[in-house]
């Protein structure tokens, strides 16, 4: 069980990470100079489009996040190896257009699909996670509840039967 907390852990890590950097890539037209090159395949992206990337995106979205993970979660060498090739096979995955149809209908909603991936090619605005979690959708899912609590607490304070019965009796 252990094994696979650590390999979950490495996939969540690298994900996370990978999500706000290539965010980064496409808000930022000084770090977008790096990512543009895999940009070029917007119209049919196949998979060998996966490993179309310059040294520096290489660095900081893949190899980092790696670097960074590792020194959160106490890994072992084995968990980086399966973990590194869970990802490796899903970024060309989602860059397997015959996949698209399939993935779509098949994937949970918290897994990236090759539909959801191949639509940030053509779009370039939208879908920055990439090859495993989702984090468009767990952001998304997350800033729904945020809102929900928030809107809950609100109506609290307005109805003063709400407060009044929260409230402790003394």
């Amino acid at each position: 069980h252990r094994q696979i907390f650590s390999v979950v852990c490495v996939l969540l890590g690298h994900g996370a990470q990978y999500y706000v950097i290539h965010k980064a890539f496409h808000e930022y037209p000084a770090l977008y100079k790096y990512h543009k090159f895999h940009h070029q395949f917007n119209v049919y992206a196949p998979p060998s489009a996966a490993n179309a990337v310059s040294f520096t995106e290489y660095s900081m979205a893949y190899v980092t996040p790696f670097i960074i993970t590792t020194l959160i979660f106490p890994l072992d060498k084995l968990s980086l190896t399966i973990g590194a090739g869970i990802l490796s096979t899903c970024n060309i995955l989602v860059h397997t257009p015959k996949l698209e149809a399939w993935a779509q209908r098949v994937l949970p909603e918290w897994w990236v699909t090759t539909h959801d991936h191949l639509e940030h090619h053509r779009k370039q605005q939208c879908h920055y996670s990439s090859p495993t979690f989702d984090f468009d959708y767990i952001v998304e899912v997350a800033n729904n509840a945020l809102s929900t609590l928030n809107a809950g607490s609100k109506s609290d304070l307005n109805n003063p039967k709400a407060t009044s019965a929260a409230s402790p009796v003394r």
